[in-house]
């Protein structure tokens, strides 16, 4: 299932455009509220 990403460029392809919708959103969430307080923290300290 997830064994995919372990391929170079074919696993990523398909994990990313037509791979796992069911797993991929957890994921992305955890990633971007990452991102987000990254942003919030720097705009804070600067």
């Amino acid at each position: 299932m997830c064994y995919n990403v372990m391929k170079p460029d074919s696993g990523r392809k398909s994990f990313f455009s037509a791979g796992k919708p069911k797993k991929l959103p957890a994921f992305y969430f955890l990633v971007v509220a990452g991102i987000i307080l990254m942003i919030l923290l720097f705009k804070w300290f600067v």
